[in-house]
Parts: structure tokens; C-alpha cells; sequence
């Protein structure tokens, strides 16, 4: 008898014993089998035969030799951060629209990949987030701190995986007046301490040319803010 809780594998290698045992059985005469002292092979027949059926109509087994128990089904992927984003901008502008949800999500996005361009987000680069959300048309003011504090938790992410995703969403959806006000967005968040790294620089110049914009564009925007800017090198505090 081949146990029910045996792993399919082993089963189906028992039950090709008694496959190989059916066939070898039926190279015995008729008079042979029907001998008495010939039962052991009947109930090997018999068991094959039997097993066959088990196995054909019962449930699926996990194909593996070293495990005794089925596999429940696979949990969920796990949101991404863009999608954890979305899904908070979603929640706090109340709506179904997914190109307004997209386009929203990349700016706040964007803003808190400029804040963490120098791999740390400052009290004031914080305020500045929070200010910024708050000037986008038809964002709520109660939810300006739910998704603030995701894209604190989420920046690391949002910068080194989504950015290319979020200039693209904005270069597709917005006209480049409203590009250029995004731009200026992100360049008022990297001067809000009064200093500049040069890892926001490239940043920026980088966000400003997958926005589509010229560095005429980026240009002009920067020495609207050149007056508060105390250029900073690399490691200086």
C-alpha cells in the first residue's frame, strides 16, 4: 500500500514497481496466476491498477522529493514603491482617474528625489515637500502629511528605481508650460537650504532633459534661484 501522504515523486516511483510487477505477472500462465500461492502478485496487479486510478483523479501533489507537505498558494507581490505612491495620491484626491493619479504621484515622486539627492532628506528639504504638495491643484491639505511621510519612507526607492518612469509620465501627459512649472518645483525643493550639492545639479539636469525641457529651460530656472544658492562641492557640510 503506497501511503496517501508520500510526495508525488516517491509515489509515482512506487507505483512503477508495481507497474513493472503488473507486467512481469502477466508473463505467468493462466494457471499460474490463479495459483494460491501466486496471491502476492494478484495484489501487487491489483494495487497498480488502483494506484493508477488515485493518482489520475486525485488532487495535484507538489512534484518534489524532499518535501511532505503541499504548498499553499503563493502570497502576493508585494506593492513596488511607485505603486505604494499611487496608491496613497489615489486615497487622498478621491478619484478613479489613473492619468491624474500618475501625473500627481511623479511630481511628489520627483520632488522627493531631488530631497534625497544627497542621500538625505533635511528638516527644511521635509517642509519644502510638504509645501510643494500642498500648491498642487486640487490636493487635499489633510492628506499633504500621509503622503509626505510615504515619499520620506519610499525616497531611497522612488530615486534609484523611478524616476525615469516619472519624467516619462509627466514628458507624455503634461504640456511643456506645466513641465517647466514642474521643473521649477524641483529646483526651488534643491535650494530651499540655501545650498546646492553637486549631486542635485546633476539631478536636476538630468530630470530637466527627461522632461523634455531645454538647458535653456533649466538655465533661465536656475538664475531665478542663483540669489539664494551657496554652491556647495562634494562632502562639504
Amino acid at each position: 500500500m503506497i501511503p496517501e501522504f508520500m510526495p508525488a515523486t516517491y509515489r509515482r516511483m512506487a507505483l512503477l514497481v508495481h507497474v513493472d510487477l503488473h507486467r512481469a505477472m502477466r508473463k505467468h500462465s493462466e494457471s499460474e496466476r490463479n495459483n494460491p500461492t501466486c496471491s502476492i502478485w494478484l495484489e501487487c496487479q491489483r494495487e497498480a491498477v488502483a494506484q493508477h486510478r488515485r493518482l489520475q483523479s486525485g488532487p495535484a501533489f507538489v512534484d518534489s522529493a524532499t518535501m511532505f507537505w503541499s504548498r499553499g498558494k503563493s502570497s502576493a507581490k508585494p506593492l513596488d514603491s511607485e505603486q505604494i505612491l499611487e496608491a496613497k495620491v489615489r486615497d487622498a484626491l478621491g478619484t478613479s482617474d489613473e492619468v491624474t493619479v500618475k501625473v500627481v504621484a511623479a511630481i511628489a515622486g520627483l520632488l522627493a528625489a531631488v530631497a534625497y539627492a544627497d542621500r538625505k532628506i533635511t528638516s527644511e528639504e521635509a517642509k519644502q515637500l510638504r509645501v510643494q504638495l500642498a500648491r498642487i491643484h486640487g490636493f487635499p491639505s489633510e492628506h499633504v502629511e500621509a503622503v509626505a511621510q510615504v515619499l520620506s519612507e519610499q525616497a531611497l526607492h522612488l530615486s534609484a528605481t523611478f524616476v525615469p518612469r516619472f519624467t516619462r509620465t509627466l514628458r507624455t501627459e503634461l504640456p511643456e508650460e506645466d513641465r517647466w512649472e514642474v521643473l521649477d518645483a524641483l529646483l526651488e525643493m534643491a535650494a530651499v537650504d540655501g545650498a546646492i550639492t553637486h549631486d542635485e545639479v546633476a539631478s536636476l539636469r538630468n530630470m530637466s532633459t527627461a522632461l523634455g525641457l531645454s538647458q535653456d529651460h533649466y538655465n533661465a530656472l536656475q538664475e531665478k534661484h542663483r540669489s539664494k544658492l551657496s554652491w556647495r562641492a562634494p562632502g562639504e557640510s
